[in-house]
């Protein structure tokens, strides 16, 4: 069993590990527009510093709405707890300027 859960894991981390790979390739080319054996050490650093941005800014935006809807959750049943017939809950958010 121990050893299953392993296999999957590698697999997992290996799947992972292209993932980035492809970002990573991907982000060069749209930041320097130019193949990766034509970048500089600080292109390079500034790839991989990109990338990771990316992937944890996706992971981010993932927690925030589940713990959106936790808080949401949360107060309906504090108003259900409390006898309230209706809740009312809305949420106001920034427009993103582009």
């Amino acid at each position: 069993m121990a050893k299953d859960k392993k296999v999957k894991k590698d697999k997992e981390f290996d799947k992972l590990k292209e993932q980035l790979k492809n970002r990573f390739i991907m982000t060069a080319h749209v930041m320097w527009g130019r193949d990766l054996n034509e970048l500089t050490k600080n292109e390079i650093y500034q790839t991989v510093a990109a990338t990771a941005k990316q992937f944890i800014s996706s992971k981010w935006i993932k927690t925030n709405k589940a713990y959106i809807i936790y808080q949401t959750m949360t107060h309906i049943r504090f108003a259900k707890m409390n006898g309230y017939r209706k809740v009312l809950f809305f949420a106001v958010h920034k427009k993103a300027k582009h």
